[in-house]
């Protein structure tokens, strides 16, 4: 009996080592870190609704996965989830394997990464999905430029009968002394592309249209056109910030920095409304796109299909002509407020987003002065966008905490880094289009493609002053998404 007992033991003691060796060999044995990544993505992917984020990102469910409290690092000390924010080195990643462990998604920490695992992670800078370089093998510039490729048929002007049209129109923030400009720009568009489409116009001022504007306007298409005033409390400073501290603030980023439009009031304002207020204006509910129109630019080509139509197909959020740097001195603290917002809303980050564009560093002045920035943005002088991704409660909340901030009064943020930066961290980067067929110009740069369906620009020519050539950032996106 006694023996039975023992044997019992020692058999039972020999199961729990064996099964103890198994747990820890299996602990130690970190599994397939690209596989790991992948798996994450595709699932991620899953997570997310018209570009917009529904679901967890790797922060918020690395956070979730812990209940609140972030693994300690070899110092003991809690970790940030910082490591997708921009500037900030992969923490958490360099100490912890990811696995997903279920069906529905969910994650759990697994063994610690190898050295040669995190020294690769380190030196790329990049997380394992984001690819080294996209650039194409040759100048875009230099082959004939063709039409977007589409999901379905672009769609065609027809006279026999009415196309598909998407709900959509121009729109234009405009003064009735910019009268000749915005006609000129209404003709140039009307005659490469709206004259086959029809499709409205809205014009917005801070004040009262005159008559001589309305009759003019209308006159120079056969589309609709719509004539809003803007409310003030949408258009003026809003109540939190101290105009005497934003014009002495103004005052000296003119007269110290040089910024253009510094000391202009109106001006700030413009880039607020364009920023936030705009999208929700009422006379835009019953559209779904826009395309935004200057006075005073040109349009070199001919578009033979329905560009607000390609965007619907094709699930596209933004589109752009020109990609440039912005002046540092003009958005010193806007990349630290986003840092700051996105780690109170990890979950907004895109698994697949075009962060690396905004990070690169080949101008590390702009870098170190911007805390992180590269000033790489969509020139929104020309852009087209999908406004339920404006709309939505993720860029909402973003522009509302950049507005609390008053960085568009104390210093001078564009709507252009603001719209770039949250399209860049938000929104898959396939959902972002260049309009490479778009021959387009507002001084001083220019989109000229290489197509018979173009005339009056040089193809390939970004300025007609080559000295502002490296003020060209389309070869820092090519290298991030590609030509798409």
């Amino acid at each position: 009996m006694k023996f039975k007992k023992r044997l019992l033991v020692l058999l039972t003691t020999i199961t729990g080592i064996v099964s103890l060796c198994v747990f820890v060999t299996l602990m130690l044995t970190p599994p397939d870190f690209q596989k790991t990544w992948e798996n994450f993505q595709s699932i991620t992917q899953e997570k997310w609704q018209d570009g917009v984020a529904m679901g967890s990102t790797l922060n918020s469910w690395l956070y979730e996965s812990t209940n609140g409290h972030w693994p300690l690092n070899q110092d003991g000390d809690s970790q940030d989830p910082s490591f997708l924010l921009p500037g900030s080195k992969l923490d958490l990643v360099q100490y912890y394997h990811l696995n997903v462990s279920l069906p529905d998604g969910s994650f759990q920490l697994q063994s610690p990464l190898s050295k040669k695992q995190i020294d690769s992670i380190n030196d790329s800078k990049k997380l394992p999905w984001e690819k080294s370089d996209l650039s194409p093998s040759k100048n875009p510039w230099s082959e004939n430029t063709n039409e977007p490729e589409s999901i379905v048929p672009l769609v065609r002007p027809s006279k026999k009968s009415p196309t598909r049209k998407a709900r959509a129109a121009f729109i234009s923030l405009v003064r009735n002394e910019e009268l000749k400009g915005i006609i000129q720009s209404m003709k140039e568009l009307e005659e490469k592309f709206n004259s086959k489409f029809n499709y409205p116009w809205i014009f917005f001022n801070d004040k009262e249209f005159t008559k001589d504007f309305k009759e003019m306007t209308q006159a120079a298409t056969k589309a609709k056109c719509q004539y809003v005033t803007l409310d003030p409390k949408d258009w003026l400073e809003p109540d939190w910030i101290d105009t005497e501290k934003a014009l002495r603030l103004n005052n000296k980023m003119s007269s110290k920095n040089h910024v253009q439009y510094a000391a202009m009031a109106s001006y700030h304002r413009m880039c607020r409304w364009n920023s936030g207020p705009f999208y929700t204006n009422p006379a835009l509910k019953d559209y779904d796109y826009y395309w935004r129109v200057e006075p005073n630019v040109h349009y070199y080509c001919s578009i033979d299909y329905d560009v607000f139509a390609y965007m619907q197909d094709n699930n596209k959020d933004y589109g752009f002509t020109v990609n440039v740097y912005d002046s540092p001195h003009t958005i010193k603290s806007l990349w630290p407020t986003t840092v700051s917002f996105f780690k109170q809303h990890p979950e907004y980050m895109h698994p697949n987003s075009s962060r690396q564009w905004l990070l690169q560093k080949s101008r590390k002045d702009h870098n170190d002065y911007t805390g992180g920035y590269s000033t790489c943005h969509f020139w929104s002088n020309f852009e087209i966008g999908r406004l339920d991704f404006f709309r939505s409660k993720q860029y909402q909340e973003y522009f509302n905490y950049l507005d609390s901030e008053g960085g568009f009064f104390y210093e001078r943020w564009g709507d252009a880094p603001v719209h770039s930066i949250a399209l860049g961290l938000m929104t898959d980067k396939s959902r972002i289009h260049w309009f490479k067929d778009i021959g387009y110009n507002h001084l001083p740069y220019s989109n000229c493609p290489k197509s018979k369906k173009c005339k009056g620009c040089v193809a390939g020519k970004f300025s007609p002053w080559s000295d502002l050539d490296t003020e060209n950032c389309i070869q820092e996106w090519f290298k991030v998404a590609g030509t798409g």
